[in-house]
């Protein structure tokens, strides 16, 4: 049996020369796919890092002018509550919504 294997397979490669080669530059097409697709991986993964430090900064420049918005708010808040010539100025209802 292996006696026969050996020359028919001689016998198909050489009918069909291009079919090992054309097997040979799909594997080399693959692997330069599987190269690709593991750059790509890392590429995801470092925009999603810089999204995540990102939207971090973001959100702590956000809460940091919520935070003193907040603290002039009360403090003309307590303005107005102690004094009626603080209260009665105009200014400070033009400060308060600026």
């Amino acid at each position: 049996m292996r006696n026969i294997i050996i020359p028919l397979t001689i016998i198909i490669l050489m009918l069909f020369p291009n079919k090992g080669n054309s097997q040979s530059q799909e594997i080399q097409q693959l692997i330069l796919n599987i190269e690709k697709l593991a750059q790509f991986k890392q590429i995801l993964s470092d925009m999603k890092k810089g999204y995540e430090i990102l939207s971090g900064g973001y959100k702590v420049a956000k809460d940091m002018s919520q935070g003193n918005f907040t603290l002039h708010k009360t403090f003309l808040d307590a303005l107005m509550q102690v004094s009626p010539v603080v209260r009665n100025y105009k200014r400070v209802g033009d400060i308060a919504n600026f």
